[in-house]
């Protein structure tokens, strides 16, 4: 799931058209498995309102993530891409689709170095209005290792990060995240050499 794009915390919905007919949410488990089971409920047709897929409608998939929702094209590896009771679909997402969420590797605000970094990384950030500013490095399962700075920003600002969490013990060396708001860039911490 790392290289999918998708995160921990991210939910993931099924759609037949307009509802939602299963969901789940990205834990730490399935980031481990690079894997997701989500269960779709069908119409039972016992009533007049819809609370279920209809065969044979198309299947959608959706991530829902910071408040906002990102329609998910998919790339089928088995099953059919229709609705169907006791059937099964598997799929595989790709970062490239997530265009909205994807790692930046080159932007004039956001720039980190030196990378990878043995002792100390640079986080230079250059907002040319007022903005607010949340910087923080995650682990590849989403979780937040150390927030470095949380404020309003305008012009230059410099933050360092060291290799430490938010108890200042040193994490393992290895690719990390740095997220600066809505753009996250990769970073690799070697340990001290």
């Amino acid at each position: 799931m790392q290289a999918s794009g998708l995160q921990a915390g991210d939910q993931i919905g099924i759609f037949d058209g307009k509802y939602c007919v299963g969901s789940a949410t990205i834990g730490i488990d399935q980031m481990m498995g690079c894997s997701i089971s989500i269960p779709a409920s069908s119409n039972d047709r016992m009533s007049e309102s819809v609370n279920g897929f209809s065969d044979g409608h198309a299947i959608d998939i959706q991530l829902y993530r910071n408040t906002q929702t990102y329609k998910l094209n998919k790339v089928v590896v088995g099953g059919k891409d229709l609705f169907e009771k006791n059937g099964s679909l598997f799929v595989k997402v790709n970062s490239d689709i997530l265009s909205a969420v994807q790692i930046v590797n080159e932007t004039e605000k956001f720039e980190c170095y030196p990378n990878p970094f043995a002792s100390e990384i640079t986080i230079e950030i250059r907002n040319y209005i007022e903005t607010d500013v949340t910087v923080a490095i995650y682990n590849l399962i989403g979780q937040q290792i150390k927030q470095l700075y949380k404020g309003t920003n305008k012009g230059q600002l410099i933050l360092k990060w060291n290799g430490t969490n938010d108890s200042d013990n040193q994490v393992i060396p290895g690719v990390y995240l740095c997220r600066m708001n809505d753009e996250t860039k990769k970073v690799v911490f070697e340990g001290g050499k």
